[in-house]
């Protein structure tokens, strides 16, 4: 950034002003002329004659146009930043370094400039990730239906088998289409979806019932622990329920038949931590690093043979992370149940 601009920011009463800078400068350019005439009446004993006057003025007139240019084409300068950080951009994907630390409205442009161009940037590399994960997940299914038709187009004759093999895989397919269209959902949710008052007790029982119906399947039992504190938080009701949900889902998915999962929620330095804790298959330290990705490794089968695509737990930190809160992982190593841990 210009020293210029930089030097006038550190004026406390130009700090916030970007129009204000320019009329200042403006002002004091107007004026060199004014003073200089001044200054040279009060030094000069005697008096001016009346061609020194003229020919004073009109140097200093030049010196004042020309410093006062200079110093305002300085002053434009974040402006130009800004516009060469978007073609940039828009020409070459070339990520811009603007600061961000300017108070002013030049100084909020390109602060806004470089947050956007590096969500958005953000945003374009985990679509062309979503993208190869989903060629592969939603494609390789169909692929292997259309050869299992082919194979009973050249039998002609009924193969029980290989039918029961088209349903498995249609049906996993379905199953995968249904996460992908829940995690995709909560998070391309509008940033500005309505914030409010919620009871972190009624939400999380309310979607411990919702998938109770999974856990009963595999004979699982869900066990609350909840503070006896009032847990009201302000927040967006809707995508934190969908992100709990989400979390109860993998626990019931990843454990093992006739296990236990724990859902507590409590204090925890001036805000709340929920905790989903199973005892299924956990994780390793090495598929810890990727667990948050996009990675076409992450997803895994659960105990029972039920699908997943990967993506759920990465969207759901991005969501978490939008609204201000972390979510967390451990795990003790392979079969040794995991803690998912949601601060919020």
């Amino acid at each position: 950034m210009t020293k210029v601009y930089t030097k006038l920011h550190d004026v406390k009463f130009l700090k916030k002003s970007y129009s204000l800078k320019f009329l200042f400068i403006s002002f004091l350019g107007i004026h060199i002329p004014l003073i200089g005439i001044i200054i040279f009446l009060l030094i000069v004993e005697g008096g001016l004659e009346k061609s020194t006057i003229i020919l004073i003025t009109l140097v200093l007139t030049l010196i004042a146009t020309a410093s006062t240019l200079l110093i305002l084409n300085s002053l434009i300068k974040p402006l130009i930043y800004s516009k060469n950080a978007l073609q940039d951009y828009i020409s070459d994907k070339k990520l811009p370094h603007l600061p961000t630390h300017y108070k002013d409205e030049a100084g909020v442009l390109m602060s806004l400039i470089q947050q956007n161009i590096l969500q958005l940037d953000g945003l374009l590399k985990e679509n062309r990730e979503i993208t190869t994960l989903l060629s592969h997940n939603l494609r390789s299914p169909l692929l292997q239906i259309k050869g299992l038709c082919h194979v009973l187009e050249i039998q002609k004759i009924e193969n029980k088998d290989i039918v029961d093999k088209i349903d498995f895989i249609a049906g996993t397919q379905l199953k995968n289409i249904d996460e992908l269209l829940l995690n995709l959902k909560y998070h391309y949710l509008d940033h500005d979806t309505e914030h409010k008052t919620v009871d972190l007790k009624k939400l999380v029982k309310h979607y411990i019932t919702l998938t109770k119906t999974e856990a009963d399947k595999k004979e699982i039992e869900i066990v609350e622990h909840f503070c006896t504190e009032e847990t009201m938080t302000f927040t967006n009701e809707h995508k934190l329920g969908l992100v709990i949900q989400n979390l109860l889902s993998n626990a019931i998915k990843f454990s093992y038949p006739k296990s236990k999962v724990i859902v507590e929620l409590k204090p925890y330095q001036n805000k709340f931590k929920i905790e989903v804790k199973d005892n299924g298959l956990g994780f390793t330290a090495d598929f810890a690093k990727k667990l948050f990705t996009n990675s076409a490794t992450v997803g895994r089968v659960g105990t029972s043979g039920e699908p997943t695509i990967g993506l759920g737990l990465s969207l759901s930190k991005k969501t978490i992370e939008q609204m201000g809160g972390k979510l967390k992982a451990h795990s003790d190593g392979e079969n040794k149940g995991a803690t998912f841990s949601l601060i919020i």
